[in-house]
């Protein structure tokens, strides 16, 4: 038999992995055999209308596991954002040799920043997931599925915001001549994916 929270470490170890080695590999997990199957558990459990919301509790803690998954997105992203912000202002009222290798340093602590905030917010969804899985053992199939889809995500935005410090790096004059305009579109286009998750 499956134990669910294995199965839960074995995926957060996965996820946390993707975002040390800067490499998005997706996680499907085995589902457990304490737990009702995809189907009948969403039959059970997962509501089309808002108004069965109420008398549903697992529906509800989903839907505020992933609430709280965008929020803690959607500060990351503002986070760095302003971080980027005010390092372009910073190199471009100090455009220099010395600006740039300043800058470039910048970036990457804004970059570790991004990496531990992902492994953060992967900690802090798993261990939610854990609980509603303690609190509703049948629906734990329908969590994993849960916890995979979120913590996909976030390692999805760890990736577009890396790959986008990355970019900068490779031509900081350029880049600092379109930075603040860059940076705003960047990052309301992060935010804007963030809101339609789910």
């Amino acid at each position: 038999m499956t134990n669910f929270v294995d199965v839960l470490k074995e995926m957060r170890d996965h996820y946390q992995n993707n975002i040390n080695t800067g490499v998005a590999i997706p996680y499907y997990p085995n589902l457990i055999e304490d737990s009702l199957g995809l189907m009948e558990a969403t039959n059970k459990y997962l509501v089309a209308d808002a108004s069965e919301l109420a008398d549903n509790p697992v529906q509800s803690r989903l839907d505020d596991l992933q609430n709280q998954a965008k929020d803690l997105a959607s500060n990351t992203a503002s986070t760095i954002e302003e971080k980027l912000k005010k390092s372009a202002k910073d190199l471009k009222d100090n455009n220099s040799t010395a600006g740039n290798s300043k800058f470039k340093d910048e970036l990457n602590k804004i970059r570790e920043d991004a990496k531990k905030k992902a492994s953060d917010n992967i900690d802090k969804m798993f261990d939610e997931a854990e609980k509603i899985g303690n609190d509703f053992p049948a629906a734990r199939n329908l969590i994993l599925i849960a916890a995979q889809k979120i913590n996909e995500l976030i390692n999805d935005l760890f990736t577009k915001i890396v790959d986008y410090i990355v970019s900068i790096v490779k031509n900081i004059v350029e880049w600092i001549k379109v930075a603040w305009d860059s940076i705003v579109s960047t990052f309301n286009g992060i935010k804007t994916w963030i809101l339609h998750w789910f």
